[in-house]
């Protein structure tokens, strides 16, 4: 048997970063977006799979399915408006026990 390969790239506009099967984002986009909004988003997401467990009306999930795509639309479009942060700020720098400055870089020690 041979894996699949999925070609499947972030959702958010312009970017061409491939991500896995399941995933909407790469990492960088993801945890640009506020955590109120990933929470309504995987919220949402969660909801619309139940339909699959759950005997539900057509009209249940209808509004569960448009509940999830307004949570994504949001996510999106708060991608494409919100001004980018540099990379530099997201460091942080700690002090070591020896009272010298280690730095951080996306949780890595730099």
């Amino acid at each position: 048997m041979s894996a699949r390969t999925y070609h499947v790239h972030c959702a958010a506009e312009g970017c061409t970063s491939r991500i896995g099967k399941g995933q909407l984002f790469c990492k960088d986009h993801y945890f640009a977006l506020p955590r109120p909004l990933r929470d309504d988003l995987w919220t949402a997401w969660r909801r619309a799979m139940e339909v699959y467990r759950v005997n539900m009306t057509r009209d249940e999930q209808n509004r569960r399915n448009r509940a999830y795509q307004d949570a994504f639309r949001a996510c999106t479009e708060h991608l494409r408006t919100a001004r980018r942060t540099d990379a530099a700020a997201m460091s942080t720098v700690a002090m070591a026990a020896n009272g010298d400055a280690v730095r951080f870089v996306e949780g890595r020690r730099m």
